[in-house]
């Protein structure tokens, strides 16, 4: 819970500073990227707490990357003739 505190307060701290416009390099690109950066670690802690708490999972996948590579996934080979 401590990640999601310090992941959401980055996103305001960041947030609030964006100004594109702005003449000030921290405000027109590293407050953006910055914002960029917390949003993909806030969807990466989302992902990672819902895996688990099982939401979302079949019967014999493990919902992980894993599963992709263990050959639960789709892999993308033809049938041939």
């Amino acid at each position: 819970m401590k990640s999601l505190t310090l992941t959401l307060s980055g996103l305001v701290f960041c947030w609030y500073f964006v100004d594109i416009s702005s003449a000030s390099s921290f405000k027109s690109v590293v407050a953006p990227i910055g914002v960029f950066v917390f949003l993909v670690s806030f969807f990466l802690w989302l992902v990672g707490y819902f895996q688990r708490k099982g939401i979302g999972q079949s019967g014999r996948s493990r919902g992980g990357l894993g599963d992709w590579f263990d050959g639960f996934g789709d892999g993308g080979g033809g049938g041939g003739d």
